[in-house]
Parts: C-alpha cells; sequence; structure tokens
C-alpha cells in the first residue's frame, strides 16, 4: 500500500503504507504507516520516521526517530523546525523552534 517515485530503499528497510517521491531511505530504516517522504530527504541508517510525519530536504542520521513533522532548509540555511527526536539510547531531545 506505498507510493515510491525515484526513490532508493536500503536492504532491509521497511516502508509502511507511505508515500515518497525523491528520496534516499537507509538499510535497516523505518518508514510510517501513513508518512509522506518529500524530495530531497535523506534517511540514515536504523532511522525511522514514525506515523503521520511529513519530511522535505531533511536528513535524519542514523538511529534518529521523527516523530512530528520535519522540514530542513537547504544547506546553505541549515535551520531545523519543529521536530523531536530520540537517540537510541537514551532520553527524548527536543528541536529548535
Amino acid at each position: 500500500d506505498s507510493s515510491l517515485t525515484d526513490v532508493h530503499v536500503g536492504p532491509r528497510a521497511s516502508v509502511v503504507r507511505s508515500q515518497a517521491t525523491d528520496a534516499r531511505i537507509g538499510p535497516d530504516a523505518t518508514v510510517g504507516p501513513f508518512s509522506f517522504i518529500r524530495p530531497g530527504t535523506d534517511l540514515g541508517p536504523h532511522a525511522k520516521v514514525g506515523a503521520y510525519v511529513e519530511t522535505k530536504n531533511a536528513v535524519i542520521g542514523a538511529l534518529w526517530r521523527a516523530r512530528r513533522r520535519v522540514r530542513q532548509s537547504p544547506p546553505a540555511m541549515p535551520a531545523v523546525t519543529n521536530f523531536s527526536v530520540r537517540r537510541k539510547p537514551g532520553p527524548i531531545q527536543r528541536g529548535f523552534r
């Protein structure tokens, strides 16, 4: 039930009932359900994009979890807004607003 267009999906990655366009999903990463991966997203190994999360031009590193909407500006202006992530193991960390 997923729609993937021009997406590179790494080995053992899981995409559940989600849409993705022009993105890279790393090995052992998890996406969904009901997530929307927009162009420019780079999801690292073992990373997770949770339910109802939308990403655009976001770089989500290894072992990170995105639980809310994630947007990142182009590399010239690296601003991240309105997201919370948790790095395994460790406490929940809040994003910048």
